[in-house]
């Protein structure tokens, strides 16, 4: 016997006991956005800080509608320091600008968000610590936040190191209405 959906007309089998045949696939949210929406993005920001304490990318949520949620940080530097991680002050964050990669490279589109790295951000500093990561020397870690980062439309999420070296950053996020979520 096969039992249809009234709209889709599409069936599924029922076993003989009475059980019914399903199939069911599993994935991420950032992986069901990036197929079904193309609002999956990384920002990388990778050079050599000057002086301490310098952020190495910021993050302005620019879209209309959608909480930035980000998912995971990998964190590598050449040298002993913290990474600080937060949201970050009043000021005007300026610098090279991180142009985003969307992670759906069929379908292509531009992040809603202001982004800057690269080089020495200049003009904001990280005021609210979310997180503190120590980090070795030429170790590379990830803090995987599972997408329980929200950055609210017009806020600026920033990183910054602690020591003079050569640092990277990525982050992985994805547009979303966090109501839905």
């Amino acid at each position: 016997m096969i039992i249809r959906d009234g709209d889709t007309h599409q069936g599924s089998k029922v076993l003989s006991d009475g059980g019914l045949v399903t199939r069911a696939i599993t994935e991420s949210e950032i992986e069901h956005i990036s197929a079904s929406e193309s609002e999956s993005f990384a920002w990388t920001s990778t050079f050599a800080t000057g002086t301490t304490d310098i952020e190495v990318l910021t993050i302005k949520n620019d879209h209309p509608s959608k909480d930035l949620i980000v998912e995971a940080i990998f964190l590598g530097a050449d040298a002993i320091g913290v990474w600080t991680i937060g949201l970050v002050s009043s000021g005007t964050p300026a610098g090279t600008t991180v142009t985003p990669l969307c992670l759906n490279r069929e379908v292509i589109k531009t992040a809603q968000a202001t982004a800057f790295g690269n080089a020495s951000v200049t003009g904001s500093v990280v005021v609210d610590n979310l997180f503190t990561v120590y980090s070795l020397a030429s170790h590379n870690q990830i803090l995987p936040t599972s997408g329980a980062l929200l950055v609210a439309k017009d806020v600026t999420f920033g990183a910054q190191f602690s020591t003079s070296a050569n640092a990277s950053i990525t982050v992985l996020g994805y547009f979303a209405d966090s109501s839905e979520l």
